[in-house]
């Protein structure tokens, strides 16, 4: 579907975060991770919004980098340009 979201679920534990990339099709949770990079289990919060707003801060934080250059700035005649040279046709 081509559509990333988040939502906060009620657990007996407490709420969870998941989120779902848009390249995916299921949610993942928001995970807790220690300090050595493992992965403890879903985190819990106290509040739907708490959980929610942390699986958007995931969410982002895995595919922004994916999906949005790094800032850098083209100009349309570099564009042109390079779309000649892609054809074989150098100017």
């Amino acid at each position: 579907m081509n559509i990333s979201d988040a939502r906060g679920l009620w657990t007996r534990h407490g709420y969870i975060g998941e989120y779902r990339l848009c390249w995916k099709s299921r949610y993942e949770p928001v995970l807790r991770i220690d300090d050595k990079g493992r992965k403890l289990g879903p985190l819990y919060f106290k509040t739907e919004e708490a959980a929610e707003c942390a699986a958007w801060r995931a969410k982002n934080e895995l595919e922004q980098p994916i999906m949005v250059r790094s800032g850098e700035i083209i100009p349309a005649a570099k564009i042109e340009v390079e779309k000649h040279f892609k054809k074989g046709v150098a100017a």
